[in-house]
């Protein structure tokens, strides 16, 4: 995934801004929209079946937790303390992360956790994400994590995405129109001035924005 910052853009898709969402609200989406959804899509969004979706306390965990839960999916999260609250709230099901995660997730999933998502950064999770998942490692799809998905046998982007790339702008409308009467929401850490891109760049590479950073031209 990347990021950028210039004085203009060429746009080849583009969407209206449905009334009542302001253009910084609707700046924040793309990304975090786009990512998980094409990579729930992967996975199968199937009504009834229990998610259990790594790092939701970052912006495309958190997209991904409303995706879920709005598709009709039992969702279990592991966040840390600055979203686990808005995350209960949701509806869904929060554990922390690190050590232990497979102990605590085992212990609130009442049965089988059908398939997971991992969106945290790299950190040793995946051996543990697999087991949740009752060993199998085809119901596992990681974003970040590519190195260790090969040697586990667990999808991730590259293999998945390009087969996905038809779907990726097709819930673009009814989530402006969701996030427009505020019923999703990508969490918006910061909006700096075009002028201040190394300030942004110097947080974000920091791990701890606890939200989308955007630039205003």
């Amino acid at each position: 995934m990347t990021s950028g910052a210039s004085d203009r853009a060429i746009m080849d898709h583009w969407f209206a801004v449905p009334d009542g969402l302001d253009l910084t609200q609707a700046a924040a989406l793309p990304m975090a929209l786009d990512t998980a959804y094409l990579h729930l899509t992967a996975l199968g969004l199937t009504p009834g079946r229990t998610i259990l979706i790594n790092g939701a306390g970052g912006t495309i965990g958190y997209a991904a937790v409303q995706i879920a839960l709005i598709r009709g999916l039992r969702v279990i999260a592991t966040a840390g303390p600055t979203y686990a609250k808005r995350l209960r709230e949701l509806g869904d099901t929060v554990t922390s992360y690190g050590d232990g995660v497979v102990q605590r997730v085992k212990a609130v999933s009442d049965g089988q956790v059908d398939l997971v998502l991992d969106t945290a950064p790299v950190g040793g999770a995946l051996p543990g994400l697999v087991e949740i998942a009752g060993g199998d490692p085809r119901r596992v799809l990681t974003i970040s994590d590519v190195e260790a998905a090969q040697q586990l046998g667990v999808r991730d982007t590259f293999h998945e995405a390009p087969d996905l790339l038809s779907y990726r702008f097709e819930a673009f409308p009814e989530f402006a129109r969701r996030a427009a009467d505020g019923t999703f929401t990508v969490p918006i850490a910061g909006v700096f001035p075009l002028a201040d891109w190394r300030a942004a760049m110097e947080l974000s590479l920091t791990g701890r924005a606890r939200g989308k950073l955007l630039l205003r031209p």
